[in-house]
């Protein structure tokens, strides 16, 4: 899982500094939004703030990992990925400043990959507890 966490980490931030440094791309669904703020950009230019919360929202979850994630393979690949996404935008704010996003798809805001590893985490933590609760547990 480790290995897998630092793949997924080292992809995000490749990708994201590909398209910051290249922004010359001309892709139909992808543009460039320097993103200071938090999902749906809330909270713009709040850096240390959103920072400070997301390494409160990170220690949280490595504190409570065994609790949260650990009695099942699913629960341990959604910890993996809900890291690897916190990781991947925590390290842009702190060496950027902003959060790079350049995935647009129709009218919904703008996102990266960090983001699609948050929701995969989730995805698969839901699909668990669904797993579970069919089982009674």
């Amino acid at each position: 899982m480790k290995i897998l966490f630092l793949l997924l980490l080292a992809l995000d931030q490749l990708i994201k500094r590909l398209f910051l440094f290249h922004q010359h791309f001309n892709y139909q669904n992808l543009v460039l939004v320097k993103n200071s703020g938090i999902a749906f950009g809330l909270f713009q230019n709040s850096t240390f703030f959103i920072i400070l919360l997301n390494l409160i929202i990170i220690q949280f979850i490595i504190f409570f990992r065994k609790a949260l994630f650990y009695d099942s393979t699913l629960k341990k690949l959604a910890f993996v990925f809900i890291l690897a996404g916190g990781f991947g935008n925590l390290i842009d704010r702190c060496l950027l400043g902003f959060v790079v996003d350049f995935i647009a798809i129709l009218n919904f805001p703008v996102f990266n990959i960090a983001d699609v590893y948050i929701n995969i985490g989730i995805v698969l933590l839901f699909i668990s507890y669904l797993r579970n609760a069919k089982k009674g547990v």
